[in-house]
């Protein structure tokens, strides 16, 4: 009984550390050096940026949209801008297939095996009582792993909106609860 509580207790933790090793779409600023995927902004002028989101295996393309949208909120109220105006979301897709594929055995496994040869009254002759030794057929995976990235250029503004634009602060309201942000 104690053994089976424990085996439990252990595989409950260790699904929980595996767990909490896979996070997906996280909301960070991006690290290049790193490979790692997150936001970035670059200063055009006084009131305007071009911003770009980058996700990882895991996120998906709306959430790549959403995080670009947010960032795009948040730089505005930084910048103490009341609303931005966004130029179409330019988001691009990149894919990654990749393919596990058996390996070939080694030299020695695919041609050397042991052998006889008998004598018969007449003539040597190769002896395989056994015949060819069955191998069981090794398959191979494909996996297909999707990036998805958007860029898009924003201008700030104060006073009244214009039509298509849209507010910081609600957007950050709004869109606050959405985000996930890496555990410090």
């Amino acid at each position: 009984m104690r053994s089976s509580v424990l085996n439990f207790i252990g595989a409950l933790g260790v699904s929980l550390a595996l767990a909490s090793c896979v996070t997906s779409g996280l909301y960070q600023r991006a690290d290049v050096r790193a490979g790692q995927a997150g936001y970035a902004e670059t200063r055009l002028s006084d009131a305007a940026w071009r911003v770009e989101f980058v996700g990882d295996d895991f996120t998906s393309r709306e959430t790549v949209e959403t995080y670009l949208l947010y960032r795009s909120a948040e730089l505005t109220a930084e910048n103490g801008y009341d609303w931005f105006a966004s130029s179409v979301a330019d988001v691009s897709e990149e894919s990654e297939i990749i393919v596990e594929a058996p390996r070939l055995d080694s030299y020695r496994e695919r041609y050397w095996r042991p052998h006889w040869r008998r004598r018969s009254r007449f003539f040597w002759s190769d002896l395989d009582p056994v015949g060819p030794i069955p191998r069981e057929p090794r398959e191979s995976h494909v996996f297909t792993n999707v990036h998805y990235s958007a860029t898009a250029d924003i201008r700030f503004g104060r006073g009244a909106m214009p039509e298509g634009a849209f507010d910081a602060r609600r957007t950050l309201d709004e869109l606050g609860s959405e985000i996930v942000r890496p555990q410090s």
